[in-house]
């Protein structure tokens, strides 16, 4: 039987988990992009421009998982850290559906 104080706690986890990870995909799809934008050889490849738009998709998606559940409308009840609007998380769910969706397409255009 679960308390109310190991589910706030398991609310907040929850909430809290995904940022330092999607900081660290930030971070690296930013790289991956600046090597391929500032080198001349790399923009004309077929296979870098198909990586290019990998990492920019993942980017938008890394942001969108990073906002989290502060783009949650702020009187949900049971979600730590809520903060937006009814906007925000109509907003945050497109771009999650449509970053994380594109991405895999893209792989698939790799092969």
């Amino acid at each position: 039987m679960t308390t109310s104080s190991s589910l706030n706690w398991e609310l907040q986890w929850v909430a809290i988990c995904p940022k330092p990870f999607s900081a660290i995909s930030i971070f690296t799809c930013a790289y991956v992009i600046k090597r391929i934008v500032m080198d001349r050889n790399r923009r004309s490849s077929v296979h870098h421009r198909l990586v290019l738009a990998v990492s920019i998709f993942s980017l938008l998606g890394s942001i969108a998982a990073f906002i989290g559940t502060w783009a949650i409308p702020v009187d949900t009840p049971g979600v730590y850290l809520s903060s937006g609007t009814s906007t925000t998380c109509s907003v945050q769910g497109f771009c999650i559906q449509l970053f994380f969706l594109g991405g895999p397409l893209y792989y698939s255009s790799l092969s």
